[in-house]
């Protein structure tokens, strides 16, 4: 009973001890021929505007840069703008409420202060101590519908990944061979993800235009933690050198990856 006892306690001891290996789904993309990779970036340009995109990310990063080339201000409709992947449409603009919050402490050392974006929700407060009093309020403010993009200027739009899911295929093994990889290729007909931002804008003096800037995943291959990642130097703009960190390679604008564990499920 006791040797019995033993082995159940090792037993559990070694399932709690389970080390998953990590696999990196890599994506590279094809896209319009409207597009075109300028160094590090992906970009459409119109008479009016240049729209950036820089994929790689995990899951891939559909956010874009909106530069306006005019010299008018370019109103850009987040109502109706939209994600599209796989012909379901995701909306920019949701309608949300968002809340700017400050606040304020005078102590006997002096003044301190503190601004944080929040949830909605949250209220001003005010309290106080024989040797500290703080003060806060907070505004509120609504999703804008319109945003607003001044002449020669840029603003960023950040909202999505593609997709937090690895992509399966039959003939795509989720335990790659480390000495082969295998390499699926696809044409937009028959690519397992495709997707696009469907962009509206107008000038103060213009009718809408609508522009579509489409993606397509042409290219995958599965990897493991080994094959995907390496040490680079860590740019902390510190004299330090010798300090590295880990990442995954071969940065693309046109390519993301998808971290995964074959043991737990594909994400």
């Amino acid at each position: 009973m006791k040797h019995l006892v033993l082995a159940m306690a090792s037993s559990l001891f070694l399932s709690s001890c389970v080390s998953y290996s990590q696999y990196f789904q890599v994506c590279r993309t094809s896209f319009d021929p409207e597009m075109k990779r300028t160094g590090d970036a992906i970009t459409f340009e119109d008479a009016h505007c240049i729209v950036t995109y820089n994929l790689w990310d995990k899951g891939g990063n559909i956010g874009f840069e909106f530069y306006n080339k005019t010299d008018q201000t370019i109103f850009l409709r987040m109502d109706e703008s939209f994600l599209i992947v796989n012909g379901i449409a995701y909306d920019y603009f949701q309608g949300r409420t968002f809340e700017h919050s400050s606040n304020r402490g005078i102590a006997q050392g002096g003044l301190t202060t503190s601004s944080t974006p929040t949830a909605t929700g949250s209220s001003g407060t005010a309290s106080g101590s024989a040797n500290l009093r703080t003060f806060g309020h907070s505004v509120s403010y609504l999703e804008d519908r319109l945003i607003a993009i001044p002449s020669r200027t840029a603003k960023i739009i950040s909202e999505y990944h593609v997709t937090d899911a690895a992509l399966r295929n039959c003939d795509l093994p989720v335990y790659p061979d480390r000495r082969a990889p295998v390499t699926l290729l696809f044409t937009r007909k028959n690519s397992p993800l495709v997707f696009s931002n469907r962009l509206s804008y107008h000038t103060p003096a213009a009718l809408p235009v609508q522009i579509e800037n489409t993606f397509f995943v042409s290219e995958i291959t599965n990897l493991g933690e080994a094959q995907a990642m390496e040490y680079a130097p860590a740019d902390d703009c510190t004299e330090n050198r010798s300090y590295t960190r880990k990442i995954v390679k071969g940065a693309a604008p046109d390519k993301f990856f998808i971290p995964y564990r074959p043991e737990t499920g594909l994400p």
